[in-house]
């Protein structure tokens, strides 16, 4: 983030209830400033957004293959019994 603007000095000579000169320009180049901070903001999201779904498919596609890899360990041990899921083996 950029650093605040120095505080505005207070002139002696300006009567009351008027800001100092760097009052104003500050509040419009605030107003100014919070626009391409929010476009910024905006891209930072959009980036971590893409980001985070590569992760997701990145993990996915490692799960998918890992469950493959069980999947074929399982068959290979266990036989043909394997293959029906859910049901009980034989002498249960």
């Amino acid at each position: 983030a950029p650093p605040p603007p120095p505080p505005p000095k207070p002139d002696a000579t300006l009567p009351k209830g008027t800001l100092p000169k760097g009052t104003a320009q500050s509040s419009s180049a605030g107003s100014g400033s919070s626009k391409s901070d929010l476009e910024s903001y905006e891209q930072e999201y959009l980036a971590r957004l893409e980001k985070e779904k590569k992760e997701q498919q990145e993990l996915a596609a490692a799960a998918a293959e890992l469950a493959a890899k069980k999947r074929a360990e399982a068959q290979s041990s266990s036989g043909s019994s394997g293959s029906s899921r859910g049901t009980l083996p034989k002498g249960f």
